[in-house]
């Protein structure tokens, strides 16, 4: 992300990170003359950390905001004010946008997860590995709660690393036109 910061800067745009850090503190960005940069404790409520990031939103007044890595604070992506903020590219690392435990896997037997989100996240436990442990009240809020991701994601762009990843976002609603594929450590795109 920084090397393709660093080609937007030479071309004279202005770039920018807001980053993620707790007590222990967290490797800072290097500093350039054409990037603003900063920290949000992720320390504090959701709603703290949206009205952070809205601050910066604001003072800022980015074209694009690139969603690289939410985490610690990945449920912001339910939060259906994040994409009103500025126009979105959302960087799906894993499977967080179509898996309740983020691994699609199964444990027993040990394979893929390759269903789209829904009742099987919440009928096949004990026997898969992201919902063990979880209430049934719980799993079925949360399923909603990601079957909304695409219609309230609906304008942004989405980046993964994998076809196998693209293909689980389209099958579980996602808009086939606006998810692109860019393998990781590559320097074509």
């Amino acid at each position: 992300t920084l090397k393709q910061m660093n080609i937007a800067e030479e071309s004279g745009y202005r770039t920018g990170i807001a980053y993620f850090y707790d007590s222990n503190g967290m490797l800072k960005p290097s500093p350039s003359a054409n990037r603003f940069t900063h920290k949000i404790n992720h320390g504090h409520s959701l709603e703290v950390i949206f009205e952070q990031l809205a601050e910066i939103v604001a003072s800022e007044r980015p074209d694009i905001i690139h969603y690289h890595n939410l985490w610690p604070a990945s449920d912001l992506l339910f939060d259906e004010r994040l994409p009103k903020l500025a126009p979105s590219v959302l960087h799906e690392h894993s499977c967080t946008l179509t898996c309740i435990g983020g691994a699609r896997l199964h444990e027993r037997p040990f394979q893929t997860c390759s269903l789209p989100l829904g009742l099987a996240c919440i009928v096949l436990p004990p026997f898969t590995r992201c919902v063990v442990g979880r209430r049934p009240t719980r799993l079925i809020k949360r399923v909603i709660a990601f079957r909304q991701l695409p219609k309230q994601w609906r304008d942004a762009y989405l980046l993964t690393p994998s076809h196998f990843s693209r293909d689980l976002l389209v099958k579980n609603g996602f808009s086939e036109e606006r998810v692109y594929v860019i393998p990781n450590y590559s320097l074509k795109h």
